[in-house]
């Protein structure tokens, strides 16, 4: 499949992500580096209540406290899904990959003609 694409351009490769003030990568320095190029004023200007403005900024951030985050933080929890059980709960599995929260997205967006798959 792959081979039906052509690099066309003469321009040498070169790397993606930028190192710290160190020359040193770190996930949490790539993290804040990609943050300064999202479309917050659209998340912030936007009409709809407050406090899902609030969410959806931490959600986008990934700083939803999710039992992952208690756990790296010296809490006693359980590390799995409050929802479904059975994989770590990490931003990622609660609001996309559970199979509970895929199954209400999958509810409300046909309420509005929109197919989940």
């Amino acid at each position: 499949m792959l081979e039906k694409f052509k690099c066309t351009s003469e321009e040498a490769d070169r790397l993606w992500w930028k190192l710290d003030s160190k020359g040193i990568f770190k996930e949490n320095y790539q993290r804040n580096q990609q943050a300064q190029h999202w479309p917050w004023k659209h998340i912030w200007k936007t009409k709809i209540p407050f406090k899902v403005v609030c969410f959806t900024w931490l959600l986008a951030r990934e700083a939803v406290l999710t039992r992952e985050k208690f756990k790296k933080r010296k809490f006693s929890l359980c590390s799995r899904c409050y929802l479904c059980g059975e994989e770590v709960e990490t931003v990622s599995h609660l609001f996309l990959q559970c199979r509970i929260t895929t199954q209400l997205w999958r509810i409300f967006l046909s309420l509005r003609g929109i197919s989940w798959s």
